[in-house]
């Protein structure tokens, strides 16, 4: 699980932690940060997926053209904040030691572009239970090597034994070198293990927007990764159908969840062999995607993304709300909170809606970060809610829908203290 993602001059945060649940809803103003966190966690499974620092804020094709990965929104003249020089991202999750589950940190500090160059990693770390298995500034120790293409790492063995320095180019990260077991010296196992699970947690990062066009789209049999917008969610939809139990449970949220009487799934294949997801209803009724309303394929990516057999460790769902009846909004934040509470998942959720912070209810209003912009700032604040002015009291004796329309978190944020009781509400 990720405990914490600090961000320092990464885009409008100057230095800021956001503390993650298994269930995180982001709130706040239009512009005030929250997709610059998406942006923050799409660097990091960059990281994870081994691409360069040009390939993670550019885009990435293979050999035959075919686009891969789209940069990072703004690119990297985009990425560090205004009147700095270097970004850093820091993050805290559970790793293993054996059976037993310790504290693992992942750091990674980038050099801004320059005209010459584009963005160059300035400096990356990773420690497990508080030692560090790999430095690149050691302070007692000079550099291995001053050359402005290459990065110095210092590695240190179980019993804190020096490793050889390596160098690396340091236009990318060295965590999924480490963790491919680069290192020749058979004490390193260790290390490049700690850097597998590291790597593993950047790996199942997802920033996942549902784009019903791509949701309608045929797919090929056998394709069974969902796309971050919902490509391939015929043939992942008809993977969960093929086992038994699998398909049960995706009926039954199905039913619940679409507006219309859907009673089963199928998927009618076309002359080249791609397949289309076909609603079945009570009354015989087919509807296939082409005709599927936007709200249902949101739905069925949702149910595709959260009940698969192999969800993300970490999905970042911006503006949940999108395209959903607030009637059925409720169905929706109990799926996620079913499947994070059994720890198949976290979830970063973003949203607009009132009526989903109803739905929460208080034992869940304890997972709500507030991303605040002060007035005159250029700098995004995280906030946890319980952390503003008496917020335990407001929360209990007000419907939270009702503050966040009224702008209560904001003038909170802002000003350091509850707005009047007789104001909240308005």
């Amino acid at each position: 699980m990720i405990r914490q993602l600090r961000l320092q001059n990464f885009k409008n945060f100057r230095d800021a932690t956001l503390e993650l649940a298994p269930f995180t809803i982001l709130v706040g103003a239009n512009a005030s940060g929250k997709s610059n966190l998406r942006d923050a966690f799409r660097v990091l499974h960059g990281i994870g997926r081994g691409y360069s620092l040009a390939d993670i804020f550019g885009e990435k094709y293979t050999e035959g053209g075919e686009l891969v990965w789209r940069g990072v929104r703004g690119g990297a003249t985009g990425a560090v904040r205004r009147g700095e020089s270097s970004f850093a991202l820091r993050l805290q999750a559970e790793v293993l030691q054996g059976l037993v589950p310790v504290e693992g940190e992942y750091h990674l500090e980038a050099q801004g572009p320059t005209p010459r160059a584009g963005l160059r990693v300035q400096g990356e770390s990773l420690s497990v239970a508080g030692g560090p298995e790999y430095d690149s500034a050691w302070p007692s120790d000079p550099p291995h090597q001053t050359h402005e293409d290459l990065l110095t790492v210092r590695f240190r063995a179980p019993g804190r034994r020096l490793l050889p320095v390596r160098d690396f180019p340091n236009s990318q990260p060295v965590l999924c070198a480490v963790a491919a077991g680069t290192l020749a010296d058979g004490a390193a196992s260790e290390v490049a293990a700690a850097a597998e699970q590291v790597r593993q947690q950047l790996l199942g990062l997802r920033a996942f927007e549902p784009d019903p066009e791509a949701c309608r789209r045929a797919a090929v049999p056998g394709q069974t990764h969902l796309g971050d917008r919902g490509e391939n969610l015929a043939a992942v939809l008809q993977a969960l159908c093929a086992a038994p139990a699998q398909r049960a449970v995706l009926l039954s949220w199905l039913r619940e969840l679409t507006p219309m009487d859907a009673v089963d799934l199928e998927f009618p294949a076309d002359p080249a062999g791609r397949i289309i997801v076909q609603l079945v209803e009570a009354d015989g009724q087919h509807t296939t995607a082409y005709s599927a309303s936007d709200g249902t394929l949101r739905f069925l990516a949702y149910l595709a993304l959260l009940l698969g057999p192999t969800p993300p460790r970490l999905v970042f769902l911006e503006e949940i709300e999108n395209g959903i009846h607030p009637a059925r909004l409720q169905l929706l934040v109990d799926l996620i909170d079913r499947q994070t509470s059994a720890g198949r998942l976290q979830v970063v959720a973003t949203t607009h809606s009132a009526v989903l912070l109803q739905l929460l209810g208080p034992d869940r209003i304890g997972n709500v970060r507030l991303i605040h912009r002060p007035e005159g700032s250029p700098d995004a604040e995280i906030r946890p809610a319980l952390s503003l002015p008496d917020a335990e009291r407001v929360l209990r004796e007000h419907n939270p829908a009702e503050l966040m329309a009224a702008g209560w978190f904001e003038t909170a944020a802002e000003f350091g203290w509850p707005a009047a009781d007789d104001e909240v509400g308005r």
